[in-house]
């Protein structure tokens, strides 16, 4: 199996050589540091992945074990749907009110405040949530914000 690098391996299962396929990349779905399954994508023929193109499926195999770990058989109930929408509205908001903080500290437009955000969450390995919330709750300044090197 492969993990994004080197030489794609070789499929010798018959089911998927009957079907077509010849090489397979694998990826892991990680939770933490525990490896709780792979994102396999099968191959009609053995090319490498670019490294750009590993991050993103590196990307996509983590969006694949959220979607794992928060699956659930019972389906979704109106109060289930209000709750998350709630949910999503205030972290939006909390968004734009600290990329609104940093627009008004440094006189930049908020679209440049949200980039500077972001890049700030980037660089100190942290969520743009985490760091909005922090800056919207006072625990970080606009200025260290906008100041920081990584």
């Amino acid at each position: 199996m492969n993990r994004g690098r080197g030489p794609l391996a070789r499929l010798h299962p018959p089911l998927a050589q009957a079907a077509g396929f010849a090489a397979v990349h694998s990826f892991p779905l990680q939770l933490r540091s525990q490896t709780i399954g792979a994102l396999n994508l099968l191959a009609r023929t053995a090319t490498p992945v670019l490294p750009e193109d590993a991050r993103l499926l590196q990307a996509l195999a983590g969006t694949a074990t959220t979607s794992v770990l928060t699956w659930s058989r019972e389906p979704l109930r109106p109060y289930d749907i209000v709750t998350r929408t709630q949910a999503a509205l205030s972290a939006k908001a909390v968004l734009d009110t600290a990329a609104g903080m940093l627009a008004a500290t440094a006189h930049i437009t908020p679209t440049e405040g949200i980039e500077r955000l972001h890049t700030y969450a980037a660089d100190h390995h942290q969520r743009p949530a985490d760091v909005a919330e922090d800056l919207v709750r006072r625990r970080l300044t606009p200025h260290a914000v906008l100041t920081a090197a990584p």
